[in-house]
């Protein structure tokens, strides 16, 4: 292999062959004609290797400022290692980030606390805060040639979170729900090398990441892999992925749901228009002869597109449609019937969910007069129903609160069930509301040392749903969380409503991982002058979403988009799903 192809293969941080791998020497190159965005722009950092007669202390301190190196390398760092201990690292095993370290304590044997440590999994995955016997980092020291060498070191890039991101991205691989209707993403983090289409693919190709492998599945058959080290782009943003393994016999259909995959994987990159795929030199083609798929193909399996556009909401009690600002009651039965508290309607529009006022049953029927189809009341002998949410394939979730906790309900094929939810079952709930593809499921807990919010991944086979346990995503730092409401903004991002106190008000952005906000030119959080109870939002980031003040006035939400005007007597607004 050339010099250039092997420094090319080692930059694919972190999705490449299952882990993180940092070139040994020298900057990250970029093969020529590539055409590939290139890494951010900014200051460079080398960090220079041990120097003669170092003491252990300085070893140590300088071993952590060279995983710093700037572009992404660690063949400094290593330096610093014995011979027998460098051979022995890995460092592509996972990032540990950090806000601050103290210093090194011990004479030989080393320690060095880490605060607040979070850490990264090989495929890019962020998986919270470091387990508390991790938090110190164990680094003893010893002599080899007359100089002091770390002599054990934990295998993991070790770095602060500034830096952490500066350098890195979150991105979305895309896969399939079970049912293969609509598009899950599955966030990580990547490194900004300037390979973006490279890591991409090659992330993609390793089927879904963490808690994604039970929920989603991929249409590239086991084993496939890049036939190149690289995903070359050309000028006109055509990115060439060639493959190899086991695809010689696959039918059409699964080539337009891997060309589905890839096309809405690689429009993240913003130097990629559209795909050419090949397998073993043959170039693939999909209905209409074309070779080449733009990233907009298998718009039908939208994540945050499918739905309907409209608002929804009630006016004395009873359910209307919100178009160009005026209110229209619908002419389905929960159009006339009065006493329903809150309203939430399928993302096709076609079918709407209500809850009574006394909270004790969940009505389901059609939006618009339909002598087939008439109301009825799945949930009924319910304590305090929640609003209820849809996914993509019409299955409605929602939780009853009682004197022992709640229970996690969803309707699905013509009938009503419940769903044991480890961690939401039988907890104190402010709000529950499932992701449009249904792979999903988010939840604000009232709990006395402060409200979080939680999230569990449901898995869907023939006999039903499994949810995994329910993690916190979302807490307090530094000051219990009082939380209103949870909505979606994005398929991978919430936001959430919090009370700062009297006529006070915040709203957050969570990424669905628990991740931090990596900046992207928009708030981390905003700020109300209002006591807000509710949120109106959709997972589309072109849809204006609004806070719901204690008198029922709305306050729009940045990212601002064009005015939208409202009825003032429409309450428990809505979109879609």
């Amino acid at each position: 292999m050339s010099r250039l192809a092997a420094l090319l293969l080692a930059v694919t941080l972190p999705l490449a062959a299952g882990c993180v791998s940092f070139p040994d020497d020298g900057p990250v190159i970029t093969a020529p004609g590539a055409g590939e965005r290139r890494a951010d722009a900014g200051a460079q950092f080398a960090p220079r290797p041990p120097q003669r007669g170092e003491e252990p202390r300085e070893i140590v301190e300088h071993f952590l400022q060279a995983m710093q190196a700037v572009p992404v390398q660690t063949s400094t760092a290593g330096l610093f290692l014995t011979e027998e201990a460098r051979e022995q690292w890995q460092p592509s095993r996972r990032v540990i980030t950090y806000t601050g370290s103290a210093e090194p304590t011990g004479q030989l044997d080393l320690r060095v606390p880490l605060q607040d440590p979070h850490w990264i999994d090989a495929r890019g995955v962020w998986r919270g805060r470091l387990p508390e016997a991790q938090r110190e980092l164990h680094l003893p020291v010893t002599l080899q040639d007359g100089e002091y060498r770390i002599s054990r070191a934990p295998d993991a890039m070790v770095v602060p979170d500034t830096w952490f991101r500066e350098q890195y991205e979150q991105v979305s691989l895309h896969f399939f729900d079970p049912s293969a209707e609509i598009l899950v993403p599955e966030p990580v983090f990547v490194p900004r090398t300037g390979q973006l289409a490279t890591l991409l693919v090659r992330g993609l190709l390793q089927g879904p990441p963490g808690s994604g492998a039970d929920a989603a599945t991929s249409f590239f058959p086991s084993g496939t892999s890049l036939a190149d080290v690289a995903v070359p782009v050309d000028d006109d943003g055509v990115a060439e992925v060639a493959l190899d393994g086991e695809l010689r016999n696959t039918d059409q259909e699964s080539l337009e749901l891997m060309a589905a995959q890839l096309a809405w994987t690689l429009r993240q990159d913003p130097g990629v228009s559209a795909v050419r795929i090949t397998i073993g030199g043959a170039p693939v083609t999909l209905p209409g002869g074309s070779s080449v798929v733009p990233t907009s193909f298998g718009s039908s399996y939208d994540p945050d597109g499918i739905a309907s556009s409209s608002l929804y909401g009630l006016r004395d009690g009873r359910m209307v449609r919100v178009d160009a600002g005026e209110a229209e009651p619908v002419t389905g039965p929960l159009g006339s019937e009065a006493g329903v508290r809150s309203v939430s309607v399928a993302l096709a529009g076609d079918t709407a969910a209500a809850v009574t006022d006394d909270g004790t049953r969940l009505l389901v029927g059609p939006v618009e007069e339909d002598e087939d189809r008439v109301l009825a009341a799945p949930i009924s002998g319910g304590n305090d129903l929640l609003p209820a949410s849809w996914d993509a394939l019409d299955r409605l979730w929602t939780a009853d609160r009682g004197p022992d906790g709640a229970r996690i309900w969803v309707h699905a094929e013509g009938r009503a069930r419940q769903v044991r939810v480890p961690g939401m079952t039988g907890a104190r709930l402010v709000d529950v509301t499932v992701s449009r593809d249904g792979t999903r499921l988010l939840a604000a807990l009232d709990r006395p040392g402060g409200d979080v919010v939680v999230v569990s991944r449901l898995a869907w086979t023939a006999s039903g749903v499994r949810a995994s346990p329910a993690r916190v995503i979302e807490s307090g730092v530094g000051r219990p969380l009082t939380i209103r409401d949870v909505a979606w903004r994005t398929p991978t991002e919430l936001i959430v409503l919090t009370s700062l106190g009297r006529r006070l008000s915040e709203v957050r952005r969570v990424p669905v991982d628990g991740s931090p906000v990596i900046s992207d030119g928009a708030p981390p959080s905003e700020v109300i002058r209002a006591d807000c109870r509710r949120l109106v939002s959709a997972p589309s980031p072109d849809s204006p979403a609004w806070a719901v003040d204690v008198d029922g006035g709305l306050v729009q939400l940045a990212p601002l988009v064009s005015p939208v005007q409202l009825p003032s007597d429409v309450k428990g607004l809505t979109y879609a799903g």
